[in-house]
């Protein structure tokens, strides 16, 4: 039976089996042969297998290895995905799930071919990669548009907050430190763009209410314009 006879859910769990039994060359032929018509359900079975293994207990073993020695380009990397909650309380968390999956997506892609990429918790994403500190900046933006285009196609708004560390900057901290200083640097990001949201409701309500005000006011004049005209017309 080809995987495009089974519903997305199967799909998704037939994958999660498989990444954990190493069975990727044994699933890939069905998964060629499905006909998903969805192409986000195709980037979330094609997704690479490391994924899988990016879990927080394996995080938590390549990080003791990196407390004996750190190498010179690694740079850590904090991603905290925004909304969650709203969108399983709005939608159902179904819909969260879609979000997290396409979030994994998104950070993959962007991140892991320079490294590991892991789920540390909840919406919460941690990368561990080795590049040149001076691609931070082009990786960055390849992430940014990764975001946008799959924001053209979902259903509700993925964001990602997202902070950084490298040990070529801070030579004298401890992955430990490096983790803590990405994750702070995350914060401060996710806490600006809530702020920008508020800042753009806010102006946002501001505007409807001058709008509706500058309408009455029309139609206020009209009303005693009419007025005038009906006094003049009965003398």
């Amino acid at each position: 039976k080809s995987a495009g006879s089974y519903a997305g859910s199967d799909i998704e769990v037939a994958i999660e089996i498989a990444n954990r039994l190493g069975m990727k060359p044994f699933l890939k032929p069905y998964l060629d042969s499905s006909n998903c018509a969805d192409r986000q359900m195709k980037n979330i079975i094609e997704i690479p297998f490391r994924m899988a293994y990016g879990t927080r207990h394996a995080f938590e073993t390549d990080a003791n290895e990196l407390r004996e020695k750190l190498c010179e380009d690694l740079i850590v990397f904090s991603f905290d995905s925004n909304g969650l909650k709203k969108i399983n309380n709005t939608y159902g968390h179904s819909a969260g799930d879609k979000l997290l999956r396409l979030a994994e997506i998104c950070i993959d892609y962007s991140f892991g071919k320079y490294g590991k990429v892991y789920r540390y918790g909840g919406d919460e994403f941690i990368a561990l990669i080795y590049v040149d500190s001076r691609k931070i900046n082009l990786i960055l933006d390849k992430f940014k548009k990764k975001i946008a285009a799959e924001n053209r196609e979902f259903k509700y708004e993925l964001s990602i907050a997202c902070g950084f560390a490298s040990h070529a900057e801070n030579k004298n901290l401890t992955i430990d430190k490096l983790i803590q200083t990405a994750d702070k640097k995350t914060y401060i990001e996710k806490r600006a763009i809530i702020k920008t949201r508020v800042i753009c409701l806010t102006e946002l309500n501001s505007g409807i209410f001058f709008l509706l005000f500058f309408i009455f006011f029309i139609q206020r004049r009209i009303y005693e314009i009419e007025c005038c005209f009906g006094k003049i017309l009965r003398k």
